[in-house]
């Protein structure tokens, strides 16, 4: 039996309508970059996982967060208050954004998907990656953009509206010709399952190894189901 345990809200500051992030105790758990927490709803069924923003060293769990609309957690963690207690599972996850072996890297965000560069950042600052293309809807949404930007070669992609000069008006598959393709570089890819499938095939048919490509899925984008055949007539005997 997985067991839970228990942490106080320290903080929850939202950076726009949506999106916010939240602060927990740590209570001197160990975890390693890229790993994320189960949160446990109010209901004691309900689990969502949501990777961690914090550094390594630091003494407190942070969380970036899209609030989801009528979802079953994502609007009840945002009205914590300081000192209202979360139950959780872990930290845990494969996902190791930066870690190989001292190679270069580059890394791939859409929205929140950029949660594991923060905690990457605020574990190993000397460590920036190469380059890193950062997909969101709005301007808004590019949380943490100025730091991330004054760190590594960082490009915002826009896909709905038009941003300020000097950023990509588009996705940021529109730009994956300016990545840098040589071995030994590593490919951290998170958010939208979409993108990161269009990526990796992208750098597969460029010849990139497979093992060189690492990805971490956030949200999978709605699919349309197909239409419906039309109805045939009936037919009625003779």
């Amino acid at each position: 039996m997985i067991k839970n345990n228990t942490a106080k809200v320290l903080k929850v500051e939202y950076f726009t309508e949506r999106v916010y992030e939240i602060t927990l105790e740590r209570n001197d758990l160990p975890f390693k970059v890229g790993m994320a927490l189960s949160i446990v709803g109010p209901d004691g069924k309900t689990v969502r996982s949501f990777s961690l923003s914090s550094g390594l060293h630091e003494d407190e769990f942070r969380m970036l967060i899209k609030e989801i609309p009528g979802g079953k957690l994502s609007p009840w963690l945002g009205q914590m208050k300081p000192g209202d207690e979360v139950q959780f599972r872990g930290p845990f996850g494969p996902f190791r954004p930066g870690d190989h072996g001292g190679d270069p890297f580059c890394y791939i965000a859409t929205g929140t998907g950029i949660t594991p560069l923060l905690s990457h950042f605020h574990s190993h600052p000397e460590r920036p990656p190469a380059r890193l293309l950062y997909g969101v809807r709005h301007v808004r949404e590019a949380v943490f953009f100025d730091t991330l930007s004054g760190w590594c070669p960082t490009t915002l992609c826009v896909s709905g509206e038009d941003p300020p000069e000097g950023h990509h008006r588009g996705r940021v598959t529109d730009i994956l010709d300016t990545l840098p393709l040589e071995a030994p570089m590593h490919y951290d890819l998170c958010g939208l399952d979409d993108m990161i499938f269009d990526v990796r095939d992208w750098l597969m048919e460029r010849g990139v190894e497979k093992d060189r490509i690492h990805h971490e899925v956030f949200f999978r984008a709605p699919r349309k189901l197909p239409p419906l055949p039309p109805k045939k007539p009936p037919t009625h005997g003779a």
